[in-house]
């Protein structure tokens, strides 16, 4: 007579599964399977980063360009005119620094204009040299700064390069080059003037009218 084979059925062979995984494990019964241990995939929207809509951060920008540029036009409208009156305070300076160094020394020291810069050079046997440090040297005009300049009522053309000769000179007699030189910033900002003697004298103020 044929064996007669019991069904299957899981309720019955799950104990003796579960004993025959915990003898070939050697460490007790296998542990459940929990959401620790497979943690739940999450996906953001395309339209959302780091938390914020692209929206949002398209208005985050716009707010900072519109903060940023009323920024500039207070500085411009404010600052800009301190910011030339202390330019021309400071060339006046260093020009009244440079004729009084020429008589003390006996040797004449030059003036070099560039379009955003100037320096000051002696007078040697072997030609202008340019003073490359200490109070006299090569300075840099601030950014949205401009200089003209004029000598016996001619304009300079001046180039971005301080030139290897000077324009204007201290000479060691107490001397100077006539001149005018103007600190500009643009068309809403009032030009500080300043202007050199042939006896040494300087006078600086604001421009109100031609060079």
């Amino acid at each position: 007579m044929a064996a007669i084979r019991k069904p299957f059925s899981i309720a019955t062979s799950a104990p003796s599964l579960r004993r025959h995984a915990s003898g070939c494990r050697g460490h007790g019964p296998l542990p459940h399977p929990s959401s620790h241990s497979f943690p739940a995939l999450e996906f953001q929207g395309f339209g959302r980063v780091g938390g914020f809509s692209l929206i949002e951060i398209i208005v985050v920008v716009a707010i900072i360009a519109v903060l940023a540029t009323a920024i500039t036009l207070s500085v411009n409208a404010v600052g800009a005119p301190r910011l030339v009156e202390r330019e021309a305070r400071r060339i006046e300076a260093l020009v009244a620094l440079a004729c009084e160094r020429a008589e003390i020394s006996g040797r004449d020291v030059g003036v070099h204009l560039g379009t955003g810069s100037y320096g000051f050079s002696v007078f040697l046997p072997a030609g202008w040299r340019i003073e490359g440090s200490g109070a006299l040297r090569p300075r840099e005009l601030p950014k949205g700064l401009a200089l003209g300049a004029r000598r016996d009522g001619i304009v300079l053309e001046l180039a971005p390069e301080l030139p290897d000769e000077p324009q204007l000179v201290c000479f060691a007699s107490g001397e100077l080059t006539p001149f005018a030189l103007e600190i500009t910033a643009g068309p809403d900002v009032q030009p500080q003037r300043l202007r050199g003697e042939e006896d040494g004298s300087l006078d600086r103020r604001l421009a109100d009218g031609p060079t």
